[in-house]
């Protein structure tokens, strides 16, 4: 296994497919630590968007923030405000804009909520050093900032996400390592 890493696009798939497990086991951990609140990821991430932005943002701004399609926030707020956990207003300057905002139901929602997350972050990095956090941390950052570029360039965001032609992958065996292979 060593020397299948040693070489230069294996060191990068790895790091790449690292990276992917480790995002969805931490989803996943946030998950299950929500599910005592009766929120879903998505509905925390407005709540803690909205905190983090003076508890003010359009829906096309949560969406960018988030990187959700429009189509998946508007949604997502249709549901909390269901809930009385979000409130939307016209904004007087432009009507076709809205601005959501927390209730004060949602307030308080999120103040046990955020304490939680904390300590699940703790939790989670715990295994770091600080001079590790701020590696990890500017690595991130350099790697979003990487890809937003990327969906820029490309014209693309939220809204292209699972919009592309549907394939139908295959597996072969060539050897010991499956091969994915891409058709229609």
């Amino acid at each position: 296994m060593r020397e299948v890493i040693d070489r230069q696009e294996t060191k990068r798939e790895y790091a790449f497919l690292s990276l992917l497990r480790s995002g969805d086991m931490v989803n996943r951990y946030l998950e299950l630590k929500l599910q005592r609140y009766h929120i879903s990821p998505t509905h925390f991430g407005v709540m803690n968007a909205l905190l983090t932005h003076d508890n003010e943002m359009t829906p096309t701004e949560i969406s960018k923030w988030l990187f959700r399609s429009k189509h998946t926030i508007s949604a997502t707020l249709k549901v909390m405000e269901s809930k009385g956990t979000v409130r939307q207003r016209v904004n007087t300057k432009d009507y076709r804009s809205k601005y959501v905002s927390l209730t004060e139901k949602g307030l308080k929602c999120a103040e046990p909520i955020r304490p939680m997350v904390a300590a699940m972050m703790e939790t989670a990095l715990s295994s770091f050093s600080e001079e590790e956090i701020d590696t990890l941390s500017i690595l991130l950052r350099g790697l979003r900032k990487h890809l937003y570029q990327q969906f820029d360039n490309h014209k693309q965001g939220p809204e292209s996400i699972g919009s592309e032609t549907q394939n139908t992958c295959t597996l072969e065996h060539t050897s010991d390592e499956p091969i994915l292979h891409s058709s229609g």
